[in-house]
């Protein structure tokens, strides 16, 4: 007898459960969290973006306080600069995310494990029409 399927939001609550513990379970290694992990990757992703950009992309994710506390966390630790509203990564910040992105990446894999791409790309396609549908 077949499973009944269960409603896709379903599905995404837990895989994003699962991806937020396996994450922060590997960063905490190196003194993050999942979000923490967000931040410092999108920043080096693109050197000089400005603080509302990240702001904006974390929105979905952590109100502005949060986002605004992990900047602080980074800059204290003089992991990123901020000049004239611009984000960067330090010479510790970018030693930071080597260590944090090289464990991330078989977290990557192990997480696409027996998908192809052109499955994921469907995936993706899908959920940004959900989103687009809901928005």
């Amino acid at each position: 007898m077949q499973q009944k399927q269960l409603p896709i939001g379903y599905y995404l609550k837990l895989v994003d459960n699962c991806l937020t513990r396996g994450i922060d379970e590997i960063q905490s290694k190196h003194g993050l969290n999942r979000l923490e992990w967000q931040v410092l990757n999108s920043i080096y992703e693109k050197p000089g973006i400005l603080k509302t950009e990240i702001l904006e992309l974390m929105k979905p994710l952590a109100d502005f306080q949060v986002v605004e506390s992990i900047f602080n966390k980074f800059i204290e630790k003089n992991q990123i600069e901020i000049k004239s509203n611009m984000l960067a990564l330090t010479t510790l910040g970018k030693e930071l995310h080597k260590s944090c992105f090289d464990s991330q990446q078989e977290f990557r894999k192990k997480a696409i494990t027996n998908i192809s791409e052109t499955e994921y790309q469907t995936t993706i396609s899908t959920l940004q029409k959900m989103i687009a549908n809901l928005s």
